[in-house]
């Protein structure tokens, strides 16, 4: 069941951008669900002005963000900066000796985050221990290669400098309690540490609010929640790639050659394509399947879309869609795609007649309500063992909407000490070969594991 809330702001002050109207939104809504849209959301001046579900998706139910999750690897770093833990110019054999008189000796955790490391590339995630016994196929610095080893690698020198606690305790306790933001899930692999390339559920109200901490400037009530420098670098580019910084990608002019030469950027994003449609201080988290955050602070805007098709995506049987194309739809901006390409696509689609009754059908409190026609879809978490089984209940909402669900009796909000991430079939390979290196200060961390089973449900696919 689609439905779709929107609140168009009465009053702009003076010199700010308007922004779209109304049917504008829906244009960029219709081009969203074309592509296996789910959730979408806008928020301008911290008030929300439009919201779209399709699908069955809810606006409470948290769905994987896959490899946007990098963001959150960033905003770690920046929070450990903070609390003195780490600098992002140290060198990583600094915490793992393993790596010391050996090609990855000098790799930064800068070089990590920003995925310059010029580690060999590997095609499933990675557990921590393999991860960090991976070779250097580039010098570090010099090429751009996005994949999800070097996050991995990062999440163990964080358990090393956190004396064994796990990363993502940290950053809960850190940053996003505070700020409150609820992760509906951190998935753990097979060597049950967290998945910090892309082990994370979170609603689109959850997201929405990461979009706001870094509206925020990564402040609460004018305390800085991480360190300021280190924030501002999670939005500075590399010589080898400008579009890239510490787990998001910019608006920042690159050449075509490098794009050409790059190929981990055209798999990704074209905003390259025309960084004149976007605002040029956009940032953007962007996961497979085409998740999507896009943060602006000139705009005080935030825009959430999630997406289902995940299994396809991974398989190679993803579809075209273009951030340059949603983007001019959203803001109504010359060059649009012309709505035959949307109704091109929508034509594609076989909606079956409604099946739940429209009072069934969640809506903003005193916001109006449409409800259209779904398609055949199954509904996303319903089937038990699935990735959403395991929820930890939300906090107070800063965000305005929906009553929040009260804190469930089995699960209640964590306290820091328990875990916030939930045992799961995490990807996981084979243990790799030794490589010569490599001390046994790695090595003891290396257990005999049999391939997790693959998680095939991570969302509703069609």
């Amino acid at each position: 069941m689609r439905w779709v809330v929107a609140l168009i702001i009465a009053s702009i002050s003076a010199g700010t951008w308007a922004g779209p109207a109304l049917a504008d939104y829906q244009a960029a809504a219709d081009y969203h669900q074309a592509y296996r849209g789910l959730t979408m959301i806008v928020i301008v001046d911290g008030e929300v002005v439009f919201e779209d579900y399709a699908h069955g998706a809810t606006a409470e139910q948290p769905y994987p963000i896959t490899s946007a999750a990098e963001s959150f690897s960033g905003m770690m770093a920046a929070a450990a900066v903070q609390d003195g833990i780490l600098d992002l110019d140290e060198r990583v054999s600094d915490t793992l000796p393993g790596w010391q008189n050996s090609p990855r000796e000098t790799i930064t955790i800068r070089q990590l985050l920003n995925m310059t490391d010029g580690l060999t590339r590997r095609g499933r995630l990675p557990s921590f221990a393999n991860a960090a016994r991976l070779p250097p196929e580039h010098t570090a610095g010099e090429v751009f290669a996005h994949h999800s080893s070097p996050l991995q690698v990062f999440g163990l020198v964080m358990r090393r400098k956190l004396s064994g606690r796990n990363p993502t305790h940290y950053f809960n306790e850190r940053v996003l309690a505070p700020f409150g933001i609820n992760i509906g899930r951190w998935r753990l692999g097979a060597d049950n540490n967290p998945m910090m390339a892309g082990g994370i559920d979170l609603s689109v109200r959850e997201w929405a609010r990461y979009g706001e901490l870094i509206l925020a400037s990564g402040q609460l009530n004018g305390e800085p929640l991480v360190s300021e420098e280190a924030f501002s670098a999670l939005f500075e580019g590399s010589v080898a790639s400008p579009v890239y910084g510490l787990g998001f990608w910019l608006n920042q002019p690159i050449d075509a050659d490098v794009v050409a030469a790059t190929p981990s950027i055209s798999a990704v994003t074209d905003i390259w394509r025309a960084p004149e449609v976007f605002p040029s201080d956009m940032i953007m988290a962007a996961g497979i399947g085409h998740q999507r955050l896009y943060v602006s602070q000139t705009r005080n805007m935030v825009v959430v879309r999630q997406a289902g098709g995940i299994s396809q995506a991974l398989s190679g049987n993803d579809v075209a869609w273009s951030d340059v194309d949603f983007w001019r739809m959203l803001e109504a901006a010359p060059g649009a795609p012309p709505a035959d390409v949307v109704a091109a696509l929508a034509a594609q689609r076989q909606p079956q007649a409604a099946t739940q009754n429209a009072a069934t059908t969640p809506a903003l409190p005193g916001r109006p309500r449409r409800v259209l026609q779904p398609d055949a879809l199954p509904t996303p978490g319903a089937a038990s063992g699935s990735i959403f089984d395991t929820t930890i209940a939300p906090r107070p909402s800063i965000i305005p909407g929906p009553q929040r669900p009260a804190a469930s009796p089995q699960f209640g909000v964590p306290p820091i000490s328990s875990p916030l991430t939930s045992p799961g079939t995490g990807s996981e390979e084979i243990l790799l070969p030794p490589v010569g290196e490599i001390t046994e200060e790695v090595a003891e961390e290396v257990v005999e594991e049999e391939p997790a089973e693959e998680d095939t449900f991570i969302g509703p696919t069609f």
